[in-house]
């Protein structure tokens, strides 16, 4: 009987002569064979050469001082362990047994066993060390190729953040005029697809916030490429407004959105400061927190259009007007998913509360904090950004703003008609009286059905009293309302997707929606936000 066997060196201790005499035999020509009689010599032979197997017999019933062979599994287990343990035993208990699996025993041979069931123990254990030996290099070659893809993702994340740093985010180094300006961005990863572009233009500010999807190097090379196009758009975004610049910016970069299959949020921030507006176009991205000097008021800013990349559709945006001290404050969705609340109401809320504990004047400490706060026990590390912006510039020309508190009942219309025709009517001195009369009575249709939309849908259904702030701008070109208050949140569908009412069916069925539509020119429902509501619509003055 020839068996095939790769080189092998066997160690048999065992006190059966006649058991060491045939195994020696066996292996005859086959494998190297050093038989034992005693624990202590198999001791002193274990260092002589690499034993590949080991057989132990479980009983040294000759050599009860050195005790049973289990006592010798922990040895070769330390001085060779690559090395196959055999026990063999005419005979032995359950716990015997289980212990010696315990020690890590590979095989059990019962007393006696013939040739072939050595060679097939042998065989067997030469498979089982082949396989161990092709795992321990396997594992080599992954250990020395993981330290490889370390290096490499620790380069990465180098050439990432310095492509944060020098690309996609910098703010002007000049000073703004009527305009204070501080921002901050981490990156979780090392970089991040957050990108910020602040450049001074002929009116003011223009600031554009965007987040690419994902993270690392890959999404921070897309952000690099959009931030890219619109350097090439320099000279258009100095002298265009917010929608002619996305415009030009989507034909450019959505080739691009395409091929590296990526999403960009995006907002594009306008700040005039000859006239104090500020327009803000809004392509899925976090709301833009705009607070009052006045009363601290925040209006969150947000549009209705889709992320970049998704589909190409009608380019809104969202005119307000900016009041002296007013702060604008623009933050990546990292920002708020460090709060970890359970919706993004509840984290805007506390992006608000920071914002109105830190005074005016202390934006490079709101900014920082907003950075580095550490998330809570729900939230989530993300990359952040965050750009604050506060208005230092005087009032334009002819500009006036009045202010006023009215209880949210319907029985105060009367006053807060009143209250609007008394205010504006010494503005338009010069308009001839017909068309005076004509124009306040029109505003005041539009006035009074925003009231009561606003105490029958927001107010109606509060817990606690609650009035509405009027805010009245009078500016060069027309009259700005403004509506704040806190309540149920409430605003109309889209006027495309309104349906012209019946006159016959004057109800609430939209005909107060088509009054107001042909009242103002611009009507912004800012009203996702509980806490903090706001409706302002815009009316141009009779001519």
């Amino acid at each position: 009987m020839t068996e095939t066997l790769s080189p092998v060196n066997v160690l048999m201790v065992d006190d059966d002569a006649v058991m060491r005499h045939l195994v020696k035999k066996w292996l005859l020509g086959h494998a190297h064979c050093n038989a034992v009689s005693t624990a202590n010599e198999a001791i002193v032979a274990l260092p002589e050469r690499a034993w590949d197997v080991i057989f132990i017999d479980l009983n040294l019933g000759g050599h009860p001082t050195e005790g049973d062979g289990l006592n010798l599994v922990a040895t070769i287990n330390e001085m060779h362990p690559h090395a196959a343990c055999v026990l063999i035993t005419a005979h032995g208990k359950q716990q015997e047994f289980s212990n010696a699996v315990d020690l890590g025993v590979d095989q059990i041979l019962i007393k006696p066993f013939f040739k072939a069931t050595l060679f097939r123990t042998l065989k067997k254990l030469q498979e089982i060390r082949q396989t161990r030996e092709a795992l321990i290099e396997a594992r080599s070659i992954l250990e020395k190729q993981n330290k490889e893809l370390q290096r490499l993702r620790v380069h990465e994340h180098m050439l990432a953040s310095l492509a944060q740093k020098y690309l996609l985010f910098a703010l002007p180094q000049e000073e703004i005029p009527g305009l204070k300006l501080c921002g901050a961005a981490h990156a979780q990863e090392g970089a991040s697809g957050d990108l910020v572009d602040v450049i001074a233009t002929n009116r003011g500010l223009s600031i554009v916030s965007g987040d690419v999807m994902g993270k690392g190097l890959g999404a921070a090379i897309v952000s690099a490429g959009i931030k890219n196009s619109l350097a090439q758009l320099r000279t258009l975004q100095i002298e265009a407004t917010p929608s002619i610049v996305l415009a030009s910016l989507r034909d450019r970069i959505d080739p691009m959105l395409r091929e590296s299959d990526s999403l960009l949020t995006l907002t594009i921030a306008d700040i005039d400061t000859k006239k104090g507006l500020v327009e803000v176009v809004d392509c899925g991205a976090p709301h833009v927190l705009l607070q009052r000097a006045f009363d601290g008021h925040i209006v969150f800013i947000v549009g209705n259009m889709m992320p970049l990349g998704i589909c190409t559709e009608k380019i809104t945006s969202k005119k307000l007007p900016l009041l002296e001290s007013d702060r604008l404050l623009l933050v990546s969705d990292g920002v708020l998913d460090a709060w970890g609340s359970k919706n993004s109401h509840e984290a805007y809320a506390q992006v608000a509360e920071c914002l109105s504990q830190n005074q005016v004047g202390s934006e490079h400490k709101l900014v920082n904090f907003l950075i580095h706060q550490e998330c809570n026990e729900t939230g989530y590390p993300d990359d952040r950004s965050c750009i604050a912006v506060r208005n230092t510039s005087s009032a334009p020309e002819q500009r006036t703003v009045n202010t006023q508190r009215f209880p949210a009942h319907l029985e105060e219309l009367e006053a807060i008609r009143d209250w609007v025709k008394q205010t504006i009517t010494p503005r338009l001195s010069d308009v001839a009286t017909n068309d005076l009369e004509s124009w306040i009575n029109l505003v005041n249709l539009g006035l009074s059905e925003v009231t009561c939309n606003v105490i029958m849908h927001a107010c109606r259904g509060a817990q606690h009293s609650t009035d509405i702030r009027l805010l009245m701008i009078a500016d060069h070109d027309g009259l700005w309302l403004e509506w704040h208050y806190q309540g149920d949140s409430f605003a109309p569908p889209e006027r495309e997707l309104r349906h012209q009412p019946e006159p016959d069916l004057m109800q609430q069925s939209g005909y107060g929606l088509s009054i107001i539509d042909e009242v103002f020119e611009q009507l912004h429902y800012f009203t996702s936000i509980a806490h903090s509501q706001s409706i302002i619509g815009f009316k141009t003055w009779p001519h």
